[in-house]
């Protein structure tokens, strides 16, 4: 079973940019923020850390970027909080963000919870006067939901930045442009190797092929396995995309639950990029003759690179939540972008559910 995906092209900002440019936050307005979901990515990875260049944590990536002022956290767990507390008298701590709205109204919201809570605190959200929500991915592991949360955030003129965190680092800036200016050639194949179910981790990186290449042509689901959340399973599957020459993206997802695995290769007429430990390192390679057998070439390491994944990813992603909010500059990672996203990835879902029995 085959389907193919519908073409769109994302909608302007317009609306948002003239709503939320320099007339709404002049220069020098701190931004007030709160986190819901103070968790190790939501707070606790980065507490007492004195490195100013790097933050793992929504918390220091606000505090370590000016023109932001944190005044709430929300977590159900009271010793988190107390833990947060030790390190940053002055910012309230709320058991729930119902009692933190009755007290303070953030300008901007980060939503560090699990997955499946994501769209209850987004609907939930819009009820109340913020200017933007900064959500953790996905939005929802439902199309239909992140469609309906999407019109609701348009109407009520509330901004909504995911972290799909590459999308935010240089280096895959520099790649894409590469990609776009033919730098390579022609892509020939791209396999992706990931776990940690479809939604939660693979998404990164159809996220990334979105970035990348733009919309695929048609894709085709081969086999699923479960994850350590029962709702999103982990799926292999073929994504083709057919523009000016066709290629094939695979997608291998591999059930190592405890560790953390993601990998992936591109390959072009010209050689080969390769995206290692989840991006933070790159390496590029080239064709080059094969010494002993001539008339053969083979692929030699012509450069790594350290990117700025993970530990510059907030950070950036805050920067541009800031000039999108202060100077009108577009998110880089806006719903409109999930929308395509999570499209994906339930359709993939279906094939595989309708396929072929889960493993």
């Amino acid at each position: 079973m085959v389907i193919t995906l519908e073409n769109g092209k994302l909608k302007k900002l317009s609306k948002h940019t003239k709503r939320f440019n320099g007339n709404s936050f002049k220069k020098g307005h701190a931004l007030s923020v709160a986190i819901i979901g103070c968790g190790n990515f939501g707070a606790l990875n980065d507490l007492n850390t004195n490195n100013k260049n790097m933050a793992f944590t929504h918390l220091k990536a606000y505090q370590l970027t000016k023109g932001f002022n944190v005044i709430g956290c929300v977590d159900k767990n009271s010793e988190k909080l107390r833990r947060i507390r030790r390190y940053n008298a002055e910012i309230k701590m709320f058991n729930s963000y119902g009692a933190m709205f009755k007290e303070i109204m953030p300008d901007i919201v980060s939503i560090v919870t699990p997955d499946e809570t994501h769209e209850k605190i987004l609907c939930d959200l819009a009820k109340y006067p913020i200017k933007l929500v900064f959500c953790e991915k996905p939005l929802s592991l439902s199309y239909r939901s992140v469609l309906a949360i999407n019109r609701l955030y348009k109407k009520k003129k509330i901004a909504i930045q995911v972290n799909y965190s590459r999308r935010f680092i240089k280096e895959f800036g520099q790649l894409k442009e590469k990609i776009d200016n033919n730098k390579f050639g022609k892509t020939r194949k791209i396999v992706i190797h990931y776990n940690g179910g479809l939604y939660h981790n693979g998404s990164h990186f159809i996220d990334l092929l979105f970035y990348l290449f733009g919309e695929p042509w048609k894709i085709r689901a081969v086999n699923s396995i479960k994850s350590n959340n029962k709702n999103d399973y982990t799926i292999s599957g073929i994504i083709s995309y057919k523009n000016s020459y066709s290629f094939d993206v695979v997608m291998v997802g591999h059930d190592t639950y405890s560790r953390p695995f993601s990998e992936v290769e591109f390959f072009f007429d010209e050689g080969q990029v390769r995206l290692r430990m989840g991006g933070s390192i790159m390496e590029y390679y080239k064709f080059e003759k094969e010494k002993y057998l001539g008339g053969y070439e083979e692929l030699s390491l012509i450069k790594t690179i350290k990117t700025e994944y993970p530990h510059r990813k907030i950070i950036n992603a805050i920067k541009n939540i800031k000039d999108y909010l202060i100077l009108g500059i577009p998110l880089k990672s806006p719903a409109d972008n999930s929308l395509k996203v999570i499209k994906l990835c339930e359709n993939l879902s279906i094939q595989a559910k309708l396929g072929r029995k889960y493993a």
